[in-house]
């Protein structure tokens, strides 16, 4: 009878056991002066963080090794599912009796479901500010004539909506760039066509799986291969992606089997794993709004600031280096209908989608007028996308999933044209290319980026103002020219006196010269002032008597 009644007890006491998932941040890093960047920086990470200038913090040391050794010691059945160092966290499945005892632990400062974290305390002191277009828009010079446009094959279409064959005809293909991809499965990879080249070239760099469902990431779901390809695709005359000769890390943060918040934690893990190696581009063609258990899905008040562990790294991405393009969501004719999360992210590009002609697919995610931050920022082609299929054919696919790797490909040809330009910098010159950068709308944002316009904005803001234009004669008696040599930059013209007042105001259309008339101004010093696409040139001009 006795241990009849013993078994019950067991019995009884694994009913009540209820096992959940929380997340536990810590209070600080106590030893991360014993820890070398090295250590948790790649060379290229850290060459990185020298080339712009980003100071090594404190988010940027992994958690304290104590720490976690100590929850996970507390009993047999803590299990450890990722963690944060970025926000110190980490996430672990236990019992919830186990609750009051890590909330005692005196390193542990908070400690709450998934979908319960107190978000504003992980971004206490960080100040991030959304990047938006300063400058008019200018136009490109269109040099089709130059380009074997058969060269791309059936890709063609989408990367001129770009404008991105002429950046890979001035030579920027994306060599030495590096971009990561956090998807979900990768079957095919290895063995379709499309990626013949890379793997020829040794171009796939690595691959990291910070989900772990059980299988390995190259089976059962090919949802990362399709995006590889809209990049990656090297077949002369058949398919040529946006970025066909750079370098790539595959990393899968998203399960097949399930639709869970702990998702969106694999993904800042994913995220500071791109950040580690030195990505210079991340490719996340994954958003979130609703879940299996519907009581941790999003409301739209979560969309437009910092709600969500994944948008707050996405932020943090940015502002260490990458640039993030991130698919806005395939919702805009379902009841939901908003962007999803992380496409909020501060300075992330959000990309909407289009066909090949421009127009916005229906399925493609709004913004909202109450958002603070135009969202989505830009678009690309998304709809009738040509792309690698399992089967080995080149056919069309659509989704923002496909818009987001197509945009990110061009932004690896334009890191290369510029790698010493900032994350930022890159940032606004894709939006000062858009086609109505300075009337936003919740469809595309600023619009359709035109690759070769920004390439030409930061060409013109790099160089020096004497190979920008020169200006002559000077002295001048009667006929200033002004003659540019990236007109298309160039869209204001003044004349003022010493005093600063404006004595003449012309518009610049793109002309390699233009001609003033100072004949009827008094001898004297007058200021030339040429508004840019990058800046403001001004010079000094000497006026003599006309004889």
């Amino acid at each position: 009878m006795g241990i009849v009644f013993f078994f019950f007890l067991l019995l009884q006491e694994a009913v009540t056991q209820t096992v959940a998932e929380y997340v536990i941040v810590f209070t600080d890093k106590p030893r991360m002066n014993n820890c070398q960047p090295s250590s948790f920086l790649s060379q290229r990470a850290l060459e990185r963080r020298q080339r712009y200038r980003i100071p090594i913090k404190e988010e940027d040391y992994p958690i304290d090794s104590f720490y976690i050794d100590s929850i996970l010691c507390l009993d047999t059945d803590v299990e450890l599912i990722t963690k944060s160092k970025w926000l110190n966290y980490i996430v672990v499945s236990c019992d919830t009796s186990l609750m009051d005892k890590i909330q005692q632990v005196s390193f542990v400062k908070q400690v709450s479901a998934l979908h319960l974290i107190d978000y504003s305390a992980l971004v206490q002191g960080k100040i991030f500010t959304e990047v938006v277009p300063n400058t008019p828009n200018v136009p490109t010079i269109n040099n089709d004539e130059m380009v074997d446009t058969a060269w791309y094959g059936l890709m063609f279409s989408q990367i001129k909506r770009h404008n991105g064959h002429l950046l890979h005809h001035a030579g920027y293909k994306g060599d030495g760039m590096l971009i990561a991809i956090l998807d979900c499965g990768y079957s095919g990879i290895y063995t379709l066509p499309a990626f013949d080249n890379l793997h020829a070239e040794n171009r796939l760099l690595g691959y990291y799986d910070f989900v772990e469902e059980g299988y390995n990431m190259f089976s059962n779901n090919s949802h990362g291969m399709y995006v590889l390809s809209t990049m990656a695709s090297n077949m002369a005359y058949t398919a040529v992606g946006t970025a066909p000769k750079a370098q790539y890390v595959i990393i899968k943060t998203e399960a097949v089997s399930y639709e869970q918040i702990r998702e969106e934690y694999f993904m800042v893990e994913g995220l500071e794993c791109a950040d580690s190696i030195g990505a210079d581009v991340i490719n996340i063609s994954l958003g979130y709004s609703r879940f299996d258990d519907t009581t941790t899905s999003h409301t739209f008040l979560d969309l437009d600031e910092l709600h969500s562990v994944a948008s707050i790294a996405l932020s943090l991405s940015t502002e260490k280096g990458a640039v993030v393009s991130s698919s806005a969501g395939n919702e805009g004719a379902k009841s939901w209908k908003y962007i999803n999360i992380p496409g909020n992210g501060y300075n992330t590009l959000c990309v909407a989608a289009v066909n090949s002609n421009g127009q916005v697919a229906s399925f493609s995610s709004r913004g909202s007028s109450l958002f603070k931050k135009v969202k989505p920022n830009i678009a690309s082609v998304g709809w009738d996308t040509f792309l690698q299929q399992s089967n080995g054919d080149i056919a069309m696919g659509s989704g923002t999933s496909f818009s987001a790797p197509v945009n990110a490909g061009l932004v690896a040809c334009l890191r290369q044209a510029y790698p010493q330009k900032t994350s930022h910098e890159i940032i606004q010159a894709i939006f000062q290319s858009c086609n109505h950068p300075f009337a936003p709308d919740t469809l595309t944002g600023y619009g359709i980026p035109d690759y070769w316009t920004a390439y030409r904005i930061m060409e013109a803001s790099t160089l020096n103002d004497d190979k920008i234009l020169t200006v002559y004669p000077n002295p001048v008696q009667s006929i200033l020219t002004v003659k540019a040599y990236y007109p298309e930059n160039i869209f204001h013209i003044e004349i003022m006196d010493v005093t600063g007042r404006t004595l003449f105001s012309l518009p610049y259309h793109g002309n390699d010269c233009v001609h003033i008339n100072m004949s009827n101004l008094s001898a004297g010093i007058y200021i030339l002032k040429i508004h840019t696409s990058g800046k403001i040139i001004t010079k000094k001009i000497s006026k003599l008597m006309f004889n």
